[in-house]
């Protein structure tokens, strides 16, 4: 086994416990009762965006691996699992309104969600010897402008066209970023 096949394997783990945290917790996002459609729309994303950096996780194959590069490359993943708690929290069953849980947690989502960002170009550029400034970073870049803005915003207006913002852009990455090859370490 490689040491990338190691590191792989605790990235893998920590998909799974997002996934099924999610998965499981789909019927009562979606119970008619109780649904807001801007916290269910953010359940979703939050498993696209673990597909994509379960995706992204190959481009790291080539990283010669330290105990600090395994932190910082698992890193992301688990800001995302930290936002899928707060988003389905362990007493999901117990909640009566997502309107209301959603807008009690949406700043404690959207400074773990700019965390994530930051924490994933770090990775880009300390693991992939990717440059600080490129124009790859101008999606960071919307996604941290619409995370500071959801902080500050307790609009239901603004939080929904935050949620349109971050589905185009978060499906755009998908689809930009659909080969792993494309994060591959810096020649």
């Amino acid at each position: 086994m490689t040491l990338f096949e190691y590191v792989a394997v605790a990235a893998s783990l920590i998909c799974s416990f997002v996934a099924v945290r999610i998965l499981g917790a789909i019927p009562l996002v979606l119970a008619p009762d109780r649904r807001y459609w801007v916290h269910a729309a953010w359940v979703f994303l939050l498993l696209v965006l673990l597909s994509i950096q379960w995706w992204i996780f190959w481009s790291y194959r080539d990283v010669e691996w330290t105990y600090w590069r395994f932190v910082l490359a698992l890193a992301p993943l688990g800001l995302v699992y930290v936002v899928s708690s707060l988003v389905i929290p362990a007493n999901a069953d117990r909640i009566t309104s997502w309107k209301a849980h959603f807008f009690g947690i949406r700043v404690r989502v959207f400074a773990l969600a700019l965390a994530n960002i930051v924490v994933m170009v770090l990775c880009t550029v300390l693991l992939l010897g990717h440059p600080l400034l490129h124009p790859r970073r101008i999606v960071p870049g919307a996604l941290s402008a619409l995370f500071v803005v959801g902080m500050a915003s307790d609009s239901e207006k603004v939080q929904g066209a935050i949620t349109a913002a971050y589905v185009f852009l978060l499906l755009g990455v998908a689809l930009v970023f659909a080969r792993p090859e494309t994060f591959s370490v810096a020649p």
